[in-house]
């Protein structure tokens, strides 16, 4: 679902589908009953354009008792419940999969700019409906289906020190602009009905909350001149979802590029004892849980560094 308009440069393409390609997947789904479950694969997500072709495709995929996009494009992890973003949605059957990339952000590194490893989704279904989906890391160390997420501290540096062999400015020190006492999630594939809980000390302590975004942070918002000292970080109060142990690590180790990015699944927990012992369950939608204990150091990328 690339419209190609004059070359195939970035930039001169649309994200849609063409008049002959509607046409035939609706006489194509004329045949499929409708009680069955669809699953349609495309390049780039359909939830966040219109036109083109996009709309009449929901509402023809929206007609079966569940309907399931799984596109990619974006090279970030990111569930999309039409019902849950937008009770009024027109396509209540539907729900959208923008899954990550193998390659990362770009090509670059083994790590997509929102912080989730390179890697793939893993779906499950039982014939007429999914029972699971999750993340699966492909480097060593990440391939295991248990881990699902990373866990920081809210006052985390994340980064290192400028060498003399340094040739870019954004080099430096990077910080969530948090307390210590917050416990900050990146959960790597989840949707906002998962419930993602906290134990202290093996004791339930509650839920954490998703860390709004939507608006990037101009330059204007950021303050901190890279040091250890005063590392990189947004405004104090001002809070938005980037991970900044990912954007730490693109500044640091691929040549200085920007890593800013939209992370739709980063969340954040006030703990009641910053020493207790930490345990986060997810729980997904379908009732299947995944367990993290380890909180990982700012500067350790043991798990993403090539």
């Amino acid at each position: 679902n690339i419209i190609y308009r004059y070359s195939t440069t970035s930039g001169s393409y649309l994200e849609g589908f063409l008049p002959a390609q509607y046409e035939w997947l609706k006489q194509d789904l004329a045949l499929v009953p409708k009680d069955k479950m669809v699953i349609l694969c495309v390049h780039a997500p359909l939830f966040r354009n219109t036109g083109n072709y996009v709309e009449e495709v929901l509402a023809e995929i929206n007609k079966f008792k569940e309907a399931h996009v799984v596109s990619g494009h974006t090279h970030i992890s990111q569930f999309h419940d039409f019902v849950v973003e937008d009770p009024a949605t027109p396509y209540p059957n539907v729900f959208e999969h923008n899954v990550g990339a193998l390659c990362g952000v770009w090509w670059r590194g083994n790590i997509a700019a929102d912080g989730a490893p390179t890697g793939y989704n893993v779906f499950m279904c039982n014939g007429n409906e999914f029972t699971e989906s999750y993340f699966m890391g492909i480097n060593e160390g990440l391939n295991n289906k248990e881990i699902q997420m990373r866990l920081h501290r809210g006052n985390a540096i994340t980064g290192r020190a400028k060498l003399d062999t340094d040739t870019y400015e954004n080099v430096g020190y990077y910080a969530f602009n948090f307390g210590e006492d917050v416990l900050i999630a990146n959960v790597f594939y989840v949707d906002r009905i998962a419930k993602i809980s906290v134990y202290e000390d093996d004791v339930y302590s509650g839920e954490m909350v998703q860390i709004g975004y939507g608006t990037k942070p101009t330059s204007a918002d950021l303050v901190g001149d890279r040091s250890l000292e005063n590392p990189r970080r947004m405004k104090d109060g001002l809070e938005y979802a980037i991970d900044m142990y990912t954007a730490a690590f693109y500044y640091n180790y691929y040549s200085g590029r920007s890593a800013w990015s939209d992370c739709t699944h980063l969340y954040k927990y006030q703990l009641k004892n910053k020493d207790a012992n930490i345990k986060v369950v997810l729980t997904d939608r379908y009732g299947n849980t995944y367990t993290q204990t380890t909180i990982t150091e700012g500067t350790d990328y043991s798990l993403v560094a090539r």
